[in-house]
């Protein structure tokens, strides 16, 4: 057991390197682009990029997942690359289409996104909309293959060059249409590159997929298109309803926020890339592990979260002067991130069972329960209320997906661990909150919760130094 644990825990790892150097890149980054560009365009650039992600969820056709799911059941080589190609090709020529569609209502559509009338942003969202399916379908390529060099190099050198042509843009042009204009260039000639320089790694053949697998592959991915969709809206509606209601300013100031926690990412990727993989190949004979592994998720995602916690006032010093207030409601944020990846621990049934239609059922929820809370919280406490509203949902999307997963295919032997987790991370972002202006009782009660912490995973905690100590 211990020894599978630990294979479990350095292929995450491997997966993980990327996020580590993507952290680094953009807290380095975060301090300048906060000082270059005004919030009202990074709130446009940031729609942008949010529109981008909706056209690219249902491009898909949720054809990605499908490519997860049956690649190990194919055993020939070839097979396999007419299974990539098969669903690349399709999603590739989905948002083609979309994007016709798009162009029709061109103006409508670019005076929604960042607020002025113009073709140029919806051939814009086009390509990037048309880059990052490549981009998808090129590191689930690599991850089938368990190839964490190559899945690294890409993450690595993607982010990079997008980040880098983002602070040089800003530095001759501080405008949102410089901005995204580079951007989307230099991102689709860096993934290009990619499939140009590897070419003899892609196959690109549809002959192997007979007519009888093509249907079910079309059978299990296609009802994962408003699953997709609305997984997307439910992470994105707080942000569309923060600018209808408050306008582009508040809402750069509240994406700065959402980019900066998820800096728990740096745990969530590298799990979430080998994580799916890994349950369908192992959930009928490596039962025991999932526990174990909803644990010691549960223990490091809230260990980095307090860390970061207390360590925010100078992380928002650093920024620039109009998005400090952001750290009043950044804790409210981390929650998003963390219930959607412990949620993947606990809700392994829905998938396994093939009862996918509990997924729509749980994001359909979701999203009224975000949007009814926007209305409501943002009159009340301004951006504040849009990241109250996004807390509330996630922990509703946890709770329902774990009671709902747990019916069909039991993974974890009791709840405890997410009340541990649902409770510190709550009383963390209210004493945050309440406590904004009061520095010395905020953060002797953010001691007192860290020794409360330290006291529930203490097993936990000697498991780690056990493990450390080892390694030296």
């Amino acid at each position: 057991m211990k020894s599978n644990l630990g294979s479990f825990s350095k292929n995450v790892a491997k997966f993980s390197i990327a996020t580590w150097v993507s952290f680094a890149i953009s807290l380095i980054s975060a301090p300048i682009s906060t000082r270059i560009y005004s919030p009202d365009s990074l709130g446009r650039i940031n729609l942008f990029y949010t529109y981008s992600s909706m056209l690219m969820s249902l491009a898909y056709l949720g054809l990605d997942q499908a490519y997860v799911r049956f690649y190990n059941e194919l055993d020939d080589k070839k097979a396999k690359d007419s299974l990539f190609s098969f669903c690349l090709f399709i999603s590739i020529l989905t948002v083609l289409l979309l994007s016709l569609v798009a162009f029709v209502f061109h103006d409508k559509v670019s005076t929604e996104i960042v607020g002025e009338k113009g073709f140029r942003f919806v051939f814009l969202l086009a390509i990037s909309a048309t880059t990052g399916i490549l981009s998808r379908y090129l590191s689930l390529f690599y991850r089938m293959q368990i190839d964490g060099k190559w899945y690294t190099i890409q993450a690595v050198i993607d982010i990079l060059f997008v980040k880098f042509s983002y602070l040089v843009s800003g530095y001759f042009n501080s405008s949102y249409q410089s901005a995204i204009l580079v951007m989307v260039i230099s991102r689709f000639v860096v993934i290009c590159s990619f499939y140009l320089f590897q070419k003899k790694r892609f196959n690109f053949i549809i002959d192997n997929v007979n007519k009888e697998f093509s249907r079910d592959i079309i059978k299990f991915a296609l009802p994962l298109v408003p699953i997709t969709f609305l997984s997307w809206a439910n992470s994105s509606v707080s942000q569309i309803v923060l600018k209808n209601m408050l306008g582009y300013s508040d809402l750069g100031i509240y994406s700065i926020a959402v980019s900066l926690a998820s800096t728990v990412n740096i745990v969530q990727a590298g799990f979430n890339v080998y994580w799916a993989p890994y349950v369908y190949n192992n959930y009928k004979s490596e039962k025991n592990i999932f526990n174990q592994v909803h644990q010691y998720m549960i223990f490091l995602l809230l260990l980095i979260s307090l860390l970061i916690i207390f360590c925010q006032d100078p992380i928002f010093i650093i920024l620039g002067e109009k998005y400090r207030n952001a750290k009043l409601f950044f804790p409210f944020l981390l929650f998003s991130p963390i219930c959607y990846t412990v949620a993947e621990t606990t809700g392994l049934g829905i998938n396994i069972s093939k009862k996918t239609f509990w997924n729509l059922i749980i994001f359909s929820i979701n999203i009224v329960v975000n949007i009814v809370g926007c209305f409501f919280l943002i009159p009340a406490f301004g951006v504040s209320g849009a990241a109250m509203a996004s807390c509330i949902s996630s922990m509703l999307y946890i709770v329902l997906k774990t009671i709902i997963g747990e019916k069909y295919y039991r993974s974890i032997e009791s709840y405890r661990y997410i009340i541990y987790l649902l409770l510190i991370l709550s009383v963390s972002a209210l004493v945050n909150y309440f406590g904004y202006e009061k520095i010395e009782l905020k953060y002797m009660a953010f001691i007192i919760i860290s020794i409360l912490y330290a006291y529930l995973f203490r097993k936990e905690i000697r498991s780690m130094f056990r493990f450390l100590h080892k390694d030296t």
